[in-house]
């Protein structure tokens, strides 16, 4: 799900000068995030669980995040990071829409037979095989946390990496090499807490001079999605549900107030609510905090009943974001969403009689859908509003590689490797990236920005929309920004 306008998690869009780069130890790991026109609000977590495993194994590690809104940007930003730590392995985290920048960025540090060059990431594990012809070494395949530990002991040591599961490599003949799969953890406390890595987060990356001093505190609480939706990919962290214990949860949210003062907390787990026992158990541990924890997460329609509702509301719980995705029955079940409008609708009644706001995520656009079902969400959309606070933005189909829907429908359509279309992947992100340096000011600046990059995600034309079916989408989409317009004029007056 995607940020809207009315997100509680706050993610800021604004691109700023470089001035700060990543600290660490030579010899040793540097993770790199590729720079995004979405600049990311604080240090990226799927980073720091990897860092966290690499300190616990012994194993020096440095951060560089180019697309932090304060921090360095640009592969002379790389290059220099490399100069001075003079790392062992290079890692960098791919997603679909900034991989054709991820492999730019490698081939321009040049060969270097000093370092091995590692993708990892849910693009890097949908097409390892691509991510090994862009110029990486290896391919870190699903959770990453204890393969990368075991592929830099092999490098150390000189082994082979055939002996490393989880990996993806091209052996010195140039074959194309995979080993076993990596059973996933099923004890996520087994791994170690992000916030072990905080030290390494370079906090003037994140941070406006004078007007914060503290990053937001996010966590991530679970892995894995029961749903079987077919836009939405599972090669990291597959279907199984997994979690960590309430136990270790609080811990991260005392240690997040210990070094932050953090009593706001954004849940970015797929599922945070799957698990009612778990969920009951944790809301009622809230209690046992020294402070008054406020939160904010993402939940399935169908993973809430009136007691999840009333624990959540109870432990500080103010804002639930639902990915609804359509107001047509037909077309949930073609997209294997597994939730019933009239579900939906009661979920979102539940939530705020309780007390607390609603964000609702609609996706515009599958392939195949027609302009009479987009109609019906339309119409879904007018009558669930009053008890909706927001509709998230950027909610224009996405089909990401080795999803059911890319696989199902990139023939027919037209998008196949999408992503590796330079020019219109830099019309799209060019785009964004415009739009971003534009700067926001007002509620109507926040409102109009989504609206430009929604319409340039239609321009790109990642799918190719009959003239009427792109119509009905621009209706959604004009009531979208005149809802939430309308909405954030209540809470922000006069801004």
């Amino acid at each position: 799900m995607k940020a809207g306008p009315s997100d509680p998690c706050g993610e800021t869009v604004t691109v700023e000068s470089p001035r700060a780069s990543a600290r660490g130890d030579p010899g040793g790991i540097l993770l790199v995030n590729v720079a995004s026109p979405t600049r990311t609000g604080s240090p990226p977590l799927g980073m720091q669980y990897l860092a966290a495993s690499a300190l616990e194994a012994g194993i020096p590690v440095a951060l560089l995040d180019l697309s932090s809104p304060f921090g360095a940007q640009g592969s002379d930003a790389l290059s220099r990071a490399v100069a001075r730590l003079r790392p062992r392995v290079i890692g960098l985290a791919l997603y679909t829409e900034t991989a054709l920048w991820a492999y730019e960025l490698v081939h321009e540090l040049g060969p270097d037979p000093l370092r091995v060059r590692v993708a990892g990431g849910p693009h890097a594990t949908a097409c390892p095989e691509e991510a090994l012809t862009g110029g990486f070494d290896a391919v870190v395949r699903g959770e990453g946390e204890e393969t990368l530990v075991a592929l830099f002991q092999s490098v150390q040591r000189g082994t082979d990496l055939g002996a490393v599961d989880g990996l993806a490599y091209r052996d010195a003949a140039g074959s194309l090499r995979k080993t076993a799969a990596r059973a996933l953890p099923l004890d996520l406390d087994r791994l170690p807490s992000p916030r072990r890595a905080a030290g390494l987060v370079d906090r003037s990356s994140y941070l406006r001079k004078g007007v914060r001093d503290a990053l937001p505190a996010s966590l991530v609480t679970s892995r894995g999605c029961p749903g079987r939706c077919t836009f939405c990919s599972s090669n990291v962290s597959g279907r199984r549900y997994r979690f960590h214990s309430p136990r270790r949860i609080l811990a991260d949210m005392r240690d997040w107030n210990e070094r932050e003062g953090a009593t706001t907390f954004c849940f970015h787990d797929d599922a945070f609510t799957a698990h009612r026992r778990r969920l009951i158990e944790l809301c009622s541990r809230m209690a046992d905090l020294p402070f008054a924890a406020r939160w904010v997460c993402e939940a399935r329609a169908d993973h809430l009943d009136r007691e999840r509702v009333r624990a959540m509301a109870g432990a500080g719980c103010t804002a639930v974001i639902l990915g609804i995705e359509s107001g047509d029955s037909a077309v949930l079940e073609r997209i294997g969403k597994g939730i019933s409008l009239d579900v939906a609708e009661r979920a979102l009644r539940l939530i705020r009689e309780a007390g607390m706001r609603t964000q609702v995520n609609f996706m515009l656009g599958f392939p195949g859908e027609t302009a009479g079902e987009l109609g019906r969400t339309l119409r879904f959309m007018q009558r669930i509003a009053p008890v909706t606070d927001g509709f998230s933005a950027m909610g224009i189909v996405t089909p990401y590689p080795n999803t059911l829907l890319y696989r199902q429908h990139h023939r027919t359509f037209g998008f196949t490797d999408w992503w590796l279309d330079k020019t219109r992947m830099e019309d799209l992100l060019g785009t964004a990236t415009h739009i971003a340096r534009s700067g926001i000011k007002t509620v109507e600046d926040v409102v109009a920005l989504h609206g430009r990059m929604e319409h340039a995600v239609l321009d790109a034309r990642l799918i190719d929309y009959p003239a009427a079916v792109r119509a009905a989408i621009e209706r959604c989409l004009a009531f979208r920004w005149q809802h939430n317009l309308q909405e954030l004029r209540k809470t922000r007056p006069g801004s």
